[in-house]
C-alpha cells in the first residue's frame, strides 16, 4: 500500500508541475523518468527566477562573529552565464579587488600586489559563512541532481522539498536540502550537507521584492549548523538584468589592468 501511495502522489505531483510550466507537449515523460525531468525543470526554473543569466547588480555582504563588530563589504557583481566577477567597492582598504570566475576556475585578485591567486568553491568568501560558490556557482542545476521529496510546509510557505546530490567532487555540498515555494517557485530555504552527512550551512532567503522587475528574495541569511552565532548576511540594493557584457572581461589578464580600482 506504502509503495502505490507513494506512486499515485509523484505522478499527481508530476501531472501539476507539467500542467503549470506549459511543458504537456515538450515533454511526453512517464514515471520516474518523467518525475526526474520535471523535477530537473523546477530547480532550472527556481534558478532563473532567483537570478537572470545576464546582469549586473549591488550587493552588501555582512559577516558577524559573537562579541564583534561585522565586517561589512559593498560589491558590485557582473554575470554573464558561468562567468562572474565580484568587485569591491567598500571598504576603501580594499577597493579593486576582484573576485573572477570563467566556468569551473575562480581566481582572486588584489590591486595592492597586483597578484592573481587561485581560490576553490568550498573556500570561505572573505572568511564569513558563505563559501565562493554561493556567490560566483548560483545555478545550481549545474551542480546537483534533484529528486523529489513531496510538499513540506517551511517558514509557513507550502513548498517543493527537493534533495540535491552533487553531479562531482568539486561543488561546495554533497547533498543539499532546498525548499522552493509552490506559489511562485522562488527559493526559501537550503540546508547543506557533507558527505560524511554532517550540516554545514543554513541558508535562509528573506525578504521578497521586486529588483529590476524581478521579484526576488532581497536578502539571503547564511547560518553555520555548527557554531552558534557565526553568520552571514547578502543584501541585494541593484540589480539591472538588461546590462551586457563581453567574455573578454571574464579573465585574469583582464582585470590585472586594474580597471576596478
Amino acid at each position: 500500500m506504502f509503495k502505490k501511495r507513494t506512486c499515485s502522489y509523484h505522478t499527481l505531483f508530476l501531472m501539476a508541475l507539467i500542467l503549470t510550466s506549459g511543458l504537456a507537449v515538450s515533454l511526453p515523460l512517464t514515471g520516474a523518468e518523467g518525475l526526474a525531468e520535471e523535477a530537473r525543470q523546477l530547480l532550472i526554473r527556481t534558478d532563473r527566477n532567483c537570478e537572470p543569466e545576464e546582469y549586473e547588480g549591488v550587493m552588501l555582504i555582512r559577516n558577524y562573529r559573537p562579541g564583534q563588530e561585522p565586517q561589512e563589504n559593498k560589491v558590485q557583481m557582473r554575470r554573464k552565464g558561468d562567468k562572474m566577477l565580484i568587485i569591491f567597492v567598500e571598504p576603501p582598504s580594499q577597493r579593486g579587488q576582484v573576485f573572477i570566475r570563467d566556468g569551473d576556475d575562480m581566481w582572486m585578485y588584489l590591486p595592492r600586489s597586483k597578484k592573481v591567486m587561485r581560490v576553490g568553491t568550498k573556500d570561505a568568501f572573505m572568511g564569513g559563512e558563505a563559501s565562493n560558490a554561493d556567490l560566483m556557482r548560483t545555478a545550481m542545476a549545474d551542480d546537483y541532481n534533484p529528486v523529489y521529496q513531496g510538499e513540506e510546509v517551511m517558514a509557513g510557505v507550502v513548498c517543493h522539498k527537493l534533495e540535491l546530490t552533487a553531479k562531482k567532487r568539486t561543488v561546495a555540498y554533497d547533498r543539499v536540502i532546498y525548499w522552493i515555494a509552490k506559489e511562485d517557485e522562488i527559493p526559501v530555504r537550503r540546508d547543506y550537507y557533507a558527505l560524511s552527512g554532517k550540516k554545514l550551512r543554513v541558508m535562509y532567503f528573506e525578504d521578497v521584492k521586486i529588483l529590476g522587475g524581478i521579484k526576488r528574495p532581497a536578502r539571503i541569511r547564511i547560518e553555520n549548523a555548527e557554531q552558534k552565532g557565526y553568520w552571514t548576511e547578502l543584501i541585494f540594493e541593484k540589480l539591472n538584468p538588461d546590462a551586457k557584457w563581453e567574455d573578454y572581461i571574464f579573465t585574469p589578464a583582464y582585470v590585472k589592468q586594474g580597471l576596478f580600482y
